[in-house]
């Protein structure tokens, strides 16, 4: 039987009074907005292990903001803001699939990430795709990402 899983990660954060928020695998450009989806690779090696050639991200935000009745100005970024009243900080929802065994599964699950050596305190939180809006609920990014998701997929866009 063919089972649908979500890399999640566990770390710290401290403003949110956890040791152990769930939430997807994020980072910040620093500067680098020229490479997102290079950056996101990155990010996502850092945070779990799975290198991913960038190539191979499928931009989700983009594909739903294709066709949008709503116009852009040309100084706003075509990404997701979370909190545009606050703050201009917005985000690109990537989507990357992958085969790979129930051994592989089962390996990754509360793996410690490379970033330990750094002293960041990341673990890897496998997740059943049908149990993600749950176990994800904390994180508004996790959220978004699986309403896009569902959303292309039920347009027939992935």
């Amino acid at each position: 039987m063919d089972e649908q899983w979500v890399v999640l990660t566990m770390q710290p954060r401290v403003p949110t009074g956890s040791l152990d928020f769930i939430k997807i695998p994020a980072g910040m450009l620093d500067g680098n907005t020229g490479n997102f989806i290079g950056k996101a690779a990155k990010e996502v090696y850092e945070e779990s292990g799975f290198v991913i050639p960038p190539t191979e991200l499928i931009d989700m935000t983009k594909m739903a903001l294709e066709g949008s009745k709503t116009p852009f100005q040309n100084h706003r970024e075509k990404s997701t803001y979370l909190s545009p009243r606050g703050s201009d900080e917005y985000v690109k929802f990537l989507l990357w699939e992958k085969v790979i065994s129930r051994k592989e599964v089962d390996e990754m699950s509360g793996r410690l990430t490379v970033l330990r050596a750094r002293g960041e305190l990341i673990t890897v939180a496998l997740c059943k795709y049908e149990e993600v809006w749950r176990e994800g609920a904390r994180d508004a990014k996790a959220l978004t990402a699986l309403t896009l998701y569902e959303s292309l997929k039920k347009a027939r866009r992935i």
